[in-house]
């Protein structure tokens, strides 16, 4: 029996309540942890800003925005750092292994966050969708601007958990995906599952209109049930969308000047810089691969693979910069009326609650005090000032922190309560928790030794098969050794003797502190075959 088919045998001797549960509680304390963070974020921002509120939208923006932006940055952040907490509940005896642990975690704490963003976007009067379109739009969202991190992480974890497949074809068809991606391949996705509609006969003609006098013309054109208003364009399939929110908000003439816009990034002279910004996210994929083949840690590799791919996007940004101005500057000259493109703007940022002037040299977008002045005509006097960043830096700090502290909490006070018990109940819940391993294997068995010598054998021939440490295959050939089954018992214990000179040989320490007490003192009372 190998190592592999010794932990499936011992995993099928615990009772199947034991592996649900190690889905379960990761996503509770997940949910109540990532709710935590995100509702003190918001909060917390919410109370630096104060109870003022501007005469206008444009104000009532720029006073609200750091609350807004201190709950979508809690979400992005505190949703990867959940899910590189994935492995604390991952152990040999879960159901589940490998890449997949990422998004049982990441997920559910994504959706939360977002929950509760939108509670809050309630509260302070924005745009929300309904709770029951929320999922129809969260799950969109995912499709349509996510699909970049969800087929790179899938990725990466699929190569971290199978060194012995060649990587080739995996990283072929993550390329592959990356590429379709960037194309517009979610919109396709979306629209073949009932997301997306085909363009409506007002968006229709609004298109063919602007597309006759460009020159310029898509290969489809769909609608998305977004609340947000805006439009999109994907160059690589020609492939144009307005969302719901958007088509609520335009009237015809501001619709056919977005129309200009969307169709002037389709006429872009650049497909391969556009492309280029998926070859950071290949980077990550491809991190285990590089790390194997240059004999280094995993994280030695990802981790600069993740810092380039954040400061491309940084660097990139001037380049998608240049692309929003060129696409203004084709919706400019082709405006019906003087300023008609910038009061389209104006309609959008109206409905979003985006700010006229955000600050920063990093936007992809120019603010839209920018691209009223760069008009015939502008409706502003002065420059207003952006929005404050001390609430959303503190906001976030302090979600940040609590979501941490809710989930070291949640697993400290599991464990000493889980240490509290008794009989088999302690190592099945320690198994409940973390997966296991040989030491919760080991104890079930010692346990159960004198009701069955089988299912102790088992257990104890899973613990050593999971662990290199010698003691275990000591308590195996002394369980066989107490059920007559005197060569195996022979095996187990040079097995225990190799293990032992190997740990010698590199080093290895006697490690007694890992050991239960017990198991202890039964493997230095062990005889060797043959003695009295």
């Amino acid at each position: 029996m190998n190592d592999a088919e010794a932990v499936r045998v011992a995993a099928a001797l615990l009772p199947a309540w034991v592996g649900w549960a190690n889905l379960v509680l990761p996503f509770l304390i997940v949910v109540v942890a990532a709710a935590l963070s995100a509702w003190v974020a918001g909060t917390t921002a919410l109370q630096l800003v104060g109870n003022s509120r501007g005469d206008g939208w444009a104000e009532n923006a720029r006073i609200l925005f750091p609350v807004r932006l201190a709950l979508g940055l809690n979400t992005l952040v505190m949703g990867l750092i959940f899910g590189a907490l994935a492995s604390e509940f991952e152990g040999p005896l879960s159901l589940i292994h490998g890449a997949i642990w990422i998004w049982v975690v990441l997920l559910p704490a994504m959706l939360v966050s977002g929950l509760v963003t939108r509670r809050f976007a309630v509260r302070l009067g924005l745009r929300a969708p309904s709770r029951s379109a929320w999922w129809r739009e969260a799950a969109l969202g995912l499709l349509i601007f996510g699909p970049y991190w969800l087929v790179t992480l899938t990725a990466a974890g699929w190569l971290l958990d199978h060194p012995d497949v060649p990587p080739a074809p995996v990283l072929v068809a993550t390329a592959l995906a990356l590429l379709l991606s960037s194309w517009g391949g979610g919109l396709l996705l979306a629209r073949a599952f009932g997301l997306a509609k085909p363009a409506s006969q007002r968006l229709e003609e609004a298109v063919g209109k602007t597309s006759q006098r460009v020159g310029i013309f898509p290969r489809a054109t769909y609608e998305v049930p977004l609340t947000m208003a805006n439009a999109f364009a994907f160059h690589g399939f020609r492939l144009l969308a307005f969302t719901r929110g958007a088509l609520d908000v335009l009237d015809d003439d501001a619709l056919e000047a977005i129309c200009f816009h969307e169709l002037g990034h389709l006429g872009e002279p650049w497909r391969l810089a556009r492309t280029s910004q998926v070859l950071p996210f290949f980077g990550i994929a491809a991190a285990p691969t590089m790390a194997r083949t240059a004999g280094l840690p995993v994280f030695w590799v990802l981790g600069p693979a993740m810092a380039l791919a954040v400061l491309s996007n940084y660097g990139l940004r001037r380049l998608r910069r240049r692309r929003e101005e060129r696409a203004d500057a084709v919706a400019r000259t082709q405006e019906g009326e003087p300023g008609g493109y910038g009061r389209a703007l104006e309609l959008l940022y109206k409905a979003n609650r985006i700010p006229v002037v955000l600050g920063g040299r990093w936007k992809t977008h120019p603010d839209l005090y920018d691209r009223l002045a760069a008009g015939a005509t502008s409706p502003l006097t002065a420059r207003p000032l952006p929005p404050r960043r001390s609430p959303t830096v503190v906001g976030l700090f302090a979600g940040g922190l609590v979501g941490v502290v809710a989930v070291a909490a949640s697993l400290w006070l599991l464990e000493r309560g889980i240490d509290s018990l008794r009989d088999d109940s302690r190592a099945l819940w320690h198994i409940a928790l973390r997966g296991g391993g040989a030491s919760e294997l080991a104890d079930l068995a010692l346990r159960r030794q004198r009701k069955s010598h089988s299912e102790a054998i088992a257990l104890y021939r899973g613990a050593a098969a999971l662990d290199d440490y010698p003691t275990y295959s000591v308590l195996l050939g002394m369980a066989l050794a107490d059920a007559d089954c005197c060569d195996e018992a022979e095996q187990a214990l040079s097995e225990a003797r190799l293990k032992a000179d190997t740990r010698r040989l590199h080093g290895g320490g006697a490690m007694r502190w890992s050991m239960p007490r017990t198991h202890l003192s039964l493997a230095e009372n062990v005889r060797a075959p043959g003695e009295a």
